[in-house]
């Protein structure tokens, strides 16, 4: 699913999924209880920031150099992996999702680009996140990116525990902290009476894809096992005006036992 050089791809058991245009937007199906994945890729010569939301939560924006694939299995404000459920009325009554969510089963990533600011300004108004994330494991490259400077200000509201470990270390603010990429709200488990499947059935004994032609989606995403990838903290770009969204909405696939 590519738009203006950017692709959104999503994954289960590292095989990807096929991707529906239907011309107002994209669609795919799970089964029901797969954990899956997103690669995220900038085939641009330049840099981007990547703004991820997931069932229209904002789950953190991450920093893509140019040519290069990401792959999101936990995001920054998760420490567990991605599930897709089929929503029920007891997922429902265990808080799992909210019935009134508009956004559930949709992956929403805004690319935005930009250059990176100089590296001694300092009075820097960020029309957006301060700052972006990107695994570890991932290159460093002085080119296209700058360490996030933290500021050490005086603690007189501990938010530690509103926090993941998106960033080397928790912070705590004079103020509410300035952006909520790293914010975590309450970690939900994938489900108390509900296993999310690491294998799913071979492609021979499943349906046709099948769609709902309606865009209420049937599923959400949960979170399931603990993941120990970690993330570094960069700064975000001095963005042009230029922006591409895509948005990919989920359903529960369909499927025959033999």
């Amino acid at each position: 699913m590519a738009k203006n050089g950017y692709l959104l791809q999503i994954s289960t058991n590292n095989q990807p999924l096929k991707i529906i245009d239907t011309g107002n937007s994209f669609k795919t199906s799970l089964l029901n209880g797969s954990k899956y994945s997103l690669d995220l890729s900038n085939n641009n010569s330049f840099p981007v920031d990547a703004y991820l939301k997931i069932d229209g939560k904002k789950m953190g924006s991450y920093r893509i150099i140019p040519s290069e694939t990401i792959k999101i299995i936990r995001p920054c404000r998760r420490k567990k992996d991605l599930c897709f459920l089929k929503k029920t009325e007891e997922f429902s009554r265990q808080g799992l999702f909210k019935n009134n969510n508009q956004n559930l089963g949709q992956i929403e990533v805004i690319f935005r680009s930009g250059v990176k600011y100089d590296s001694d300004d300092e009075d820097i108004n960020y029309p957006f996140n301060r700052q972006v994330y990107r695994l570890e494991e991932y290159e460093y490259n002085s080119d296209y990116m700058n360490k996030y400077k933290r500021e050490k200000p005086v603690c007189k509201f501990n938010y530690k525990e509103l926090y993941t470990e998106c960033g080397d270390e928790p912070e705590c603010y004079e103020e509410s902290p300035p952006e909520p990429g790293c914010l975590s709200e309450p970690e939900e488990d994938c489900c108390p009476n509900y296993e999310c499947e690491e294998i799913i059935p071979i492609e021979s004994t499943l349906e046709e894809l099948d769609i709902q032609e309606e865009n209420i989606t049937n599923g959400f995403t949960a979170y399931g096992d603990d993941i120990e990838t970690k993330y570094k903290t960069y700064q975000a770009l001095d963005y042009d005006s230029d922006e591409t969204k895509i948005v990919l909405n989920l359903f529960i696939k369909r499927y025959e036992a033999l």
